[in-house]
């Protein structure tokens, strides 16, 4: 799962908008990185 976060950060770093709708769609903890994730890009 660890590897998992990793990758979807890397995504995020891509396509945050593409990465926040890929976590929504695996679990609630993941999205809730790519929310952390997109608020501190930008």
């Amino acid at each position: 799962m660890l590897k998992y976060a990793t990758f979807h950060i890397s995504i995020g770093l891509i396509s945050p908008r593409f990465a926040y709708t890929l976590g929504l769609q695996i679990n609630y903890s993941t999205s809730h990185l790519s929310v952390l994730h997109v608020l501190l890009i930008n």
